[in-house]
C-alpha cells in the first residue's frame, strides 16, 4: 500500500468512527436503504416449467453465482464475490434476476436502473442450459421489470465478434447505436452499444 493510500484509509476510518460514531467494520456492514421503487425483492417468481423459474437474487445466492460465472467464462472472473456482494449491498440502483433450476442458480442477468435509463451489465447461462430460450426469458423479464420501475430504455455493450448474443438482443428489439472501439481493452476487442426502447 502506498503512503497516499495508507493516509486515505486512516482519514476514512477516522471519519467513520468520530463523525458517524461507529467503527469502520460496522460502517461497512450497514447497507443503505434501497428506494421502494427499486426494491424488486417483492416481485413474484416467474415459473418456466420443468423445475425452472426466474426470481430476484438474494444475497445467499452470491457464492453459487460466482462459481457459475467462473464456469461460464472459462475460469475468468470478471467480478469476484466481493465485487458482487458490494454491488448487491450498496448499489442502490442494482437489479438482479436469476434463473433457478431444481434448486440451483443456472443463470443471471444484472445491471442498474437510474432515472429513465437502465443498463445491463451481466448475462450468463450455465453451458448445459444454453440454447433453450432461458437467456431470452431473462432479458425479457429484466426489461419488463425496469420498465415497470420507470425506465424508458435499456442499454448494453456486447462484443463485436459475439454474433450469437447480438442475434439474441436484436431478436428482442435491441438496435445497434454505435461502435465502441477497444471497449474490452484486456482482450483488445471492440463493443457494440445497443439500445432497447421500453415503450415500443
Amino acid at each position: 500500500m502506498s503512503t497516499m493510500q495508507h493516509l486515505s484509509t486512516i482519514i476514512r476510518e477516522f471519519w467513520q468512527e468520530r463523525v458517524l460514531g461507529r467503527k469502520p467494520e460496522e460502517a461497512s456492514q450497514t447497507p443503505p436503504k434501497r428506494h421502494a421503487a427499486l426494491d424488486i425483492s417483492q416481485f413474484p417468481p416467474q415459473p418456466l416449467g420443468a423445475g425452472a423459474y426466474l426470481r430476484p437474487l438474494v444475497e445467499e445466492d452470491l457464492p453459487e453465482l460466482v462459481a457459475l460465472e467462473e464456469l461460464c467464462y472459462d475460469g475468468f472472473l470478471a467480478w469476484t464475490l466481493k465485487d458482487f456482494r458490494t454491488d448487491f449491498r450498496y448499489n442502490l440502483y442494482a437489479i438482479y434476476w436469476v434463473l433457478e433450476i431444481d434448486g440451483h442458480i443456472q443463470g443471471l442477468i444484472s445491471g442498474r436502473c437510474q432515472q429513465k435509463t437502465a443498463h445491463i451489465s451481466h448475462l450468463f447461462i450455465h453451458p448445459r442450459f444454453r440454447r433453450q430460450g432461458y437467456a431470452r426469458r431473462l432479458v425479457q423479464r429484466w426489461c419488463r421489470c425496469v420498465s415497470q420501475i420507470g425506465s424508458r430504455r435499456v442499454t448494453l455493450e456486447v462484443r463485436a465478434t459475439n454474433q450469437a448474443a447480438q442475434a439474441l438482443y436484436q431478436g428482442l428489439g435491441f438496435e445497434i447505436e454505435r461502435l465502441v472501439p477497444n471497449y474490452y481493452h484486456t482482450m483488445q476487442e471492440d463493443a457494440l452499444f445497443m439500445v432497447y426502447d421500453c415503450q415500443q
